[in-house]
């Protein structure tokens, strides 16, 4: 069995930099200028695997090749092995974040949408923690980044890169997290209420699925200029603290964000920057969190 890393437990995980060219995965560590190329489809012919439990939900992955452990190892500065997940997935667990339980929560408007009912993978996760997608809004962001610069919690050069930035109190969507950053008029945390969203797309209407709230964790409180939290006085997660701890099953944390799946019809179908979003369905109470407790990310995105 092999437990996985967490950039809250490991914030020098930050200090990596991905891009991508064709075919391959480049990473790149900052501070060495060290960096390793890595295809991004493997041969898997040979490789060894072993089981990687992420908060509690397991899989089986394969090892990648010694060279690359020695990188990661050699950048560390401690023994650390990377996996590839591959087709492989891992399952939800509890009842609350399964999209198939959000359909039957929804059985009274979900009937006029649909011939058939719609049809999610049986074990959707890959390495993500709880969900398929996890999508913010501008407006929280921009409240978010309002209460930073009203407390001058933000140190000037702490964006994701480690460039100086002239705007006081400015906090990068990047330490979020998000793969969808949805703008238009909306209030602050309107998006706790979200049911289902419409994506109108090139390729025809994706409908995705929101089941649950991003619990925060001091993965927020990162300086991904140095690989470490920043001091207390300037951390953003206790901003949240007062008034964004709304989920009755994960009270002590504050919720930014909400956790989605599309159907399996979808897959391979491309969401681009620019396209319009419809919020088809808002709930009138937010979701419960219900993911069982594990070891110290049960509740971290």
């Amino acid at each position: 069995m092999v437990e996985p890393m967490h950039c809250t437990l490991y914030p020098q995980m930050c200090l990596f930099r991905p891009s991508i060219s064709q075919n391959m995965l480049t990473i790149t560590h900052i501070k060495t200028g060290n960096s390793i190329d890595l295809p991004l489809e493997p041969n898997l012919m040979g490789l060894e695997t072993d089981t990687i439990r992420v908060l509690g939900s397991e899989t089986t992955a394969w090892k990648m090749p010694t060279y690359i452990t020695e990188f990661f190892t050699q950048e560390f500065g401690f023994h650390v092995v990377m996996f590839y997940i591959g087709q492989n997935r891992r399952k939800i667990l509890g009842e609350s974040l399964n999209p198939m339980n959000a359909v039957n929560r929804a059985s009274s408007w979900i009937g006029s949408w649909f011939n058939s009912a719609p049809k999610f993978e049986e074990d959707p996760l890959s390495f993500s923690d709880h969900a398929q997608f996890l999508i913010i809004s501008e407006s929280s962001l921009s409240e978010l980044r309002k209460r930073a610069e009203e407390k001058g919690n933000i140190k000037n050069y702490d964006d994701q890169y480690g460039v100086a930035n002239d705007a006081r109190g400015f906090y990068e969507e990047t330490k979020l997290r998000p793969n969808i950053v949805l703008t238009g008029p909306m209030m602050p945390w309107e998006e706790d209420f979200w049911g289902t969203l419409l994506f109108v797309s090139n390729e025809g209407p994706i409908r995705m699925y929101m089941t649950g709230n991003c619990c925060r964790c001091r993965a927020l409180d990162i300086d991904y200029s140095k690989g470490t939290h920043v001091e207390n006085n300037k951390a953003v997660l206790k901003l949240l603290m007062k008034d964004r701890r709304v989920d009755t099953g994960n009270k002590y944390s504050p919720v930014f964000g909400r956790y989605g799946f599309t159907e399996l019809d979808n897959a391979g179908h491309i969401i681009s920057v620019g396209d319009l979003v419809q919020i088809e369905h808002t709930k009138t109470e937010r979701d419960v969190h219900d993911w069982p407790k594990t070891s110290f990310a049960s509740n971290a995105a």
